[in-house]
């Protein structure tokens, strides 16, 4: 925690990789920090532990142009297997911790806790396997020599030449994926709209150290409650959808009240998921308006 906290800031005239390699140790390191707390069974560092993943996977979209392709399709490859375990364990937390305390559906919290435990059977298997640790160790190695994985092709921009077009480009990924979802019931333009927000905050964190920091920090505040709702509307989906799938294929022999009571849980996270959607536009506005493009504009010009 302490390395993480002490990674070398990034500058304006950094090479596009060195800024990358930057970024990329300061997570990796976080990502390392909460394992030995996973392998206790830290409900919290295990979401945290899989957060660092993600910010990994975006920073090599943001800074992969500077390193070797071979590189790049190594580490992503890697950080998707390891981001897909924790995530198999992290999603059926959310479902458990979504689940109301009610009797009538132990059946349902039954199954997932099951699946759960297997999940992170295959996560402690997968954190303890000489794979991952190979990808440790060449991976802290990358990121902690400068020059290590650096293209040939690697332009000459600069980190701060970059940040502009970068964040621009991001901030109208997340305007078009609202466009095609708000006013809409397809979970899919939904789920790209969380996503193309999430890679816009992480592109903003990027580079924060070279952005007015005020104006930084309102622009990921703004983004965090887009992402807080549409993270909510995601969970109850995704729920819903693995209620139906618990009925279609564990239900048998669950008494009929039971699986009434989950039929009831289901139709009520649909509801929820539907109200989120119409009552989203006072929360998009915040990341979608005149504000929020001038906010962007500002970070980017009055360091």
């Amino acid at each position: 925690a302490a390395l993480a906290g002490a990674a070398a800031a990034l500058r304006a005239d950094d090479a596009l990789a060195e800024a990358g390699r930057k970024v990329l140790r300061r997570h990796l390191l976080r990502m390392l920090e909460r394992e030995t707390r996973v392998r206790a069974g830290d409900i919290l560092a295990l979401k945290q532990m899989r957060v660092a993943t993600r910010r990994m996977r975006a920073a090599w979209r943001t800074f992969g142009e500077g390193f070797r392709r071979t590189e790049e399709r190594r580490y992503v490859a890697e950080l998707r297997r390891v981001a897909r375990t924790l995530g198999e364990v992290r999603d059926l937390d959310v479902l458990l911790e979504g689940l109301p305390a009610d009797g009538a559906l132990a059946p349902l919290a039954q199954t997932w806790r099951g699946r759960r435990a297997a999940a992170y059977e295959r996560l402690m298997a997968m954190l303890s396997s000489r794979e991952y640790g190979r990808f440790v160790d060449d991976y802290l190695a990358l990121t902690g020599e400068r020059g290590a994985g650096v293209a040939k092709r690697s332009a000459s921009a600069t980190a701060g030449e970059q940040a502009r077009p970068l964040i621009e480009a991001a901030h109208r990924r997340v305007l078009d994926a609202g466009a095609a979802a708000l006013g809409t019931d397809d979970d899919a333009a939904w789920h790209a709209l969380r996503i193309a927000a999430k890679r816009l905050r992480y592109t903003i964190e990027a580079f924060r150290e070279l952005l007015d920091e005020r104006r930084a920090a309102e622009l990921i505040a703004r983004l965090v409650r887009v992402q807080d709702a549409l993270g909510a509307m995601n969970d109850a989906s995704v729920a819903a959808r693995e209620v139906d799938a618990w009925l279609a294929s564990d239900a048998a022999g669950v008494a009929e009240t039971q699986r009434d009571a989950v039929r009831a849980y289901a139709a009520a996270l649909l509801a929820s998921v539907a109200r989120r959607r119409r009552s989203f536009g006072s929360v998009w506005r915040g990341a979608s308006g005149v504000t929020f493009a001038r906010l962007v504009e500002t970070a980017l010009t009055e360091r």
